[in-house]
């Protein structure tokens, strides 16, 4: 373009044509933006809560089922002894139980997240995205 304007070619053809690849220039760097900026669904706490009631009830349930490998699971996760505090309220016998847990060997995984974008014609691949 730079090459026929110097060589004084019509100006109202090299002015549109300059436009125009202007234009898809940008239409290039949006789609390029909008392809590399990751797409996250919003959390429902609801759900959430209750997928995790859902697993907390599963993982109580599998404990009972297997009581020795319950008592090596507590083992590993337990940081000290448990507690157990006699109650009596209204002549029901009942004990309090408390105990620290290290959350370091709880909590721990690796979360798969959908990739939700797609690629613009003409881009071979998309940049690497760190941490997912």
């Amino acid at each position: 373009m730079a090459e026929a304007i110097a060589q004084g070619g019509e100006l109202e053809t090299l002015v549109r044509r300059l436009r125009d690849r202007e234009d898809r220039l940008r239409a290039l760097k949006s789609a390029r933006d909008a392809a590399v900026a990751p797409t996250v669904a919003p959390i429902d706490r609801a759900t959430l809560r209750a997928g995790l009631r859902r697993l907390l009830g599963e993982w109580r349930r599998l404990l009972m089922l297997d009581v020795a490998n319950a008592r090596t699971v507590l083992r590993a996760l337990l940081e000290g002894p448990i507690r157990f505090t006699p109650l009596v309220d209204d002549g029901r016998r009942r004990y309090a139980f408390e105990g620290a847990i290290a959350l370091d060997r709880l909590v721990e995984g690796v979360v798969d997240l959908p990739w939700c974008g797609t690629s613009p014609t003409g881009f071979e691949s998309l940049p690497s995205m760190p941490g997912l």
